[in-house]
């Protein structure tokens, strides 16, 4: 990937089609190595955008890395039940590029800058070590509660967070 070619940038109502899409292809392509087909087939069931605009419309941030018109993957930030949250997703032909570590970047960024001092993910099987490599340290296994209703097992984690630098500051603006 050329770096250059690559842009991070805040998401829009209009991007929540191919937020959409990005989640289920990430699913099926990287989480379907950690699950079995019965939990990808629930998680990674065909969505439209209508649950990330609600998302957008209800304050929750989404980032997104686009190559030319592509969406090659997104981050959200939200805070939920006083916790300060993000989830990072990457098509599978995307993955290992340093497009989910650039993701999370700006979700992080953006935490700091709204006071938070620590942020929280409920990591899938497969993407816990991704996390860990971003700072993340687990603080237990259980189940993550998907929309439908299905349990899935997922790994607790938290990143501890330092005031936000001033090169930080300036992005978020």
């Amino acid at each position: 990937m050329d770096a250059s070619l690559l842009a991070v940038r805040p998401a829009t109502i209009a991007d929540a089609d191919q937020i959409a899409d990005v989640h289920v292809d990430s699913i099926h392509g990287l989480g379907a190595k950690a699950y079995d087909r019965d939990v990808v087939e629930v998680w990674g069931a065909p969505r439209d955008g209508q649950r990330y605009r609600t998302a957008i419309e209800q304050g929750e941030l989404f980032f997104i890395a686009v190559e030319g018109r592509q969406v090659l993957g997104f981050s959200s930030y939200r805070l939920e039940d006083g916790k300060h949250r993000t989830a990072i997703y990457v098509r599978g032909s995307a993955a290992r590029r340093g497009i989910g570590t650039a993701l999370f970047v700006r979700a992080e960024a953006e935490a700091r800058e709204r006071g938070a001092g620590e942020i929280y993910v409920d990591a899938s099987l497969a993407a816990v070590d991704f996390y860990r490599s971003c700072g993340f340290q687990e603080l237990g296994v259980g189940e993550h509660l998907l929309p439908s209703g299905v349990a899935m097992a997922c790994v607790f984690m938290r990143k501890t967070l330092g005031a936000p630098t001033p090169s930080e500051r300036r992005s978020v603006s």
